[in-house]
């Protein structure tokens, strides 16, 4: 089989600055307008997503779309676990996202988070470790985005 000469070659400078904008400009979004995605919007996301790497190619994600009543049913069911600590409390995650101990710098960086999101949030009530104040929210107001 025969490997693509152009694979190797140095991307152009144009292609090098659009990756670069990328990079730069990125940011977390934590809020979302009820604005419907348009479906050809989401198949072109995950069209590029397919080509994301993963460690030695393993590729461990499945992709599943949800919308309309499907997606409002999936939300409903994340919102009574996040607010009904006993079912919250029965969930274990398959590994560890965060470490069990923060040090310097991502301790003070992580405190600094947390005393932002407080300010914002002052109405939300704490949630179990490794939550953000703002997770009963964002799920709750990204239910109508994908109708």
């Amino acid at each position: 089989m025969s490997q693509n000469p152009n694979l190797y070659e140095r991307p152009s400078p144009e292609a090098i600055a659009a990756v670069d904008t990328a990079i730069r400009s990125r940011h977390s979004m934590r809020a979302f307008l009820p604005t419907p995605v348009p479906r050809e919007t989401v198949e072109a996301i995950l069209e590029v997503a397919a080509r994301a790497p993963s460690g030695t190619n393993t590729q461990p994600w499945q992709v599943h779309v949800l919308t309309g009543a499907a997606l409002a049913r999936l939300s409903q069911r994340i919102l009574a676990i996040h607010n009904d600590p006993a079912a919250a409390a029965q969930l274990k995650e398959e590994y560890a996202y965060y470490p069990s101990e923060w040090v310097s710098p991502y301790m003070t960086a992580a405190a600094k988070w947390a005393g932002i999101c407080t300010a914002c949030c002052r109405s939300a009530r704490p949630t179990k470790p490794g939550c953000t104040p703002s997770t009963a929210a964002t799920t709750a107001s990204s239910t109508p985005r994908w109708a």
